[in-house]
């Protein structure tokens, strides 16, 4: 792979341009991991240790394949990110429908693990993964994904992205996460032991 201005990029057959086979690797900062192969295109790829994501752009481009991938033994946690897949191309199925930007191997599901804890997702939902048969949450328990935009994004608690979300979650104990700006004229009484996180 190559490193410049921040950015990580691999672009063959097939490119990975973090492979991880064993031990732990935490990415964190603000720079950009992309894939960019003309088949298979995974930006992290783990088949055994542990992968913690802090941060970062992840981004991958070709024929097709899974954005974040866990196979074997591999433990991957989401903490923060912003998270696009590419689209299918002709060549695959020849639809146009996004691929998943999470991912466990078919035979690895007893194994292996993706849990999110953050992050932002471009038109994927983390808590109803449909590339898993039967579709499957990798929201962490106490975790939501909420859509804002075209992006799924997880925080702890409720998530709260507009005002009728928002004076609902004032009645409800626990962490109150704003995803969105929120007007409103109601008063935030929130209950004892809530923390509003905005």
């Amino acid at each position: 792979f190559a490193e410049s201005n921040g950015t990580i990029s691999a672009g063959n057959s097939d490119s990975y341009p973090i492979w991880v086979q064993g031990g732990t690797l935490n990415i964190k900062g603000e720079g950009t991991i992309k894939a960019e192969a003309a088949k298979y295109s995974m930006a992290v790829f783990a088949t055994a240790g542990e992968v913690n994501i802090y941060g970062g752009e992840y981004y991958n481009a070709g024929e097709g394949s899974d954005l974040i991938y866990a196979k074997g033994t591999a433990k991957i946690n989401i903490y923060g990110g912003y998270f696009k897949a590419c689209e299918k191309q002709a060549g695959t199925d020849g639809t146009a429908e996004k691929y998943s930007v999470l991912n466990l191997h078919d035979g690895s599901k007893a194994t292996a693990s993706i849990t999110v804890y953050g992050g932002s997702f471009y038109q994927f939902d983390p808590a109803n993964n449909k590339s898993e048969n039967p579709a499957i949450s990798f929201v962490a328990e106490g975790y939501t994904s909420t859509l804002v935009g075209e992006n799924y994004v997880v925080v702890e608690g409720t998530a709260v992205a507009d005002t009728e979300s928002f004076e609902n979650a004032l009645e409800t104990a626990g962490v109150v996460s704003l995803v969105a700006d929120v007007t409103t004229s109601k008063t935030a009484n929130l209950l004892s032991g809530s923390t509003l996180d905005g």
